[in-house]
């Protein structure tokens, strides 16, 4: 009677794992593919604001098939007026397009959970001198020849800030949780860091 009890036992553990596994494996080849967000506010201060719209790239790993590579990019539109932090202490405002991107490794851990482990080494923010557009105070005197040639140091300095404001995003994806699929699988929706995330397939 014993035997026949843990034998019950067991074989009960041993399809709920299977179950849970199954589950896990299921979220992965739902969330597999590429989606992208709506523009999102990164920040928004007196300083000045930039946005971003993210896509996700989810790739499943044919042999463990709960997760695998995870790619994401940003394009990021910030604008702002110059103050004492930027390399020239001159009135203008300023216009910048960028590009972020990360990538690490994800895994579905539940049938509506994923974690995510980004690799920081694989960090990146690009900032192209010629997309950064600068407007100069008409008052200050400034030629738009000497605005023009602050785009090097100035494409530099904002790539360098926006490393932290994109560390500090990417690292808030770190668990995704209710993850779920909606509009037969062609919206992807969750939660992370407390906040409610709506991306749509690509």
């Amino acid at each position: 009677m014993k035997k026949f009890i843990f034998a019950a036992v067991g074989l009960a553990a041993l399809a709920a794992g299977l179950t849970a596994c199954n589950e896990e494996e299921k979220l992965a080849k739902d969330v597999a593919g590429a989606w992208s967000t709506d523009q999102q506010t990164l920040f928004n201060n007196a300083q000045g604001q930039a946005t971003g719209g993210d896509v996700f790239t989810f790739e499943v790993d044919p042999k463990t098939k709960k997760g695998g590579i995870v790619n994401v990019a940003t394009n990021i539109s910030l604008s702002r007026a110059s103050d004492a932090l930027t390399p020239a202490n001159q009135p203008f405002s300023v216009s910048v397009a960028a590009l972020a991107s990360v990538s690490g490794r994800w895994e579905a851990i539940d049938d509506d959970e994923i974690r995510i482990d980004f690799d920081a080494n694989t960090l990146k923010v690009t900032v192209d001198p010629e997309a950064v557009a600068l407007v100069a105070n008409p008052l200050s005197g400034t030629s738009q020849a000497e605005v023009d040639s602050l785009r090097p140091q100035m494409a530099q300095f904002y790539q360098t800030e926006l490393m932290n404001t994109m560390s500090a995003r990417y690292s808030s994806f770190s668990k995704l949780d209710d993850v779920k699929l909606r509009n037969s699988g062609k919206t992807l929706k969750f939660e992370a860091s407390d906040i409610d995330y709506i991306l749509q397939r690509r």
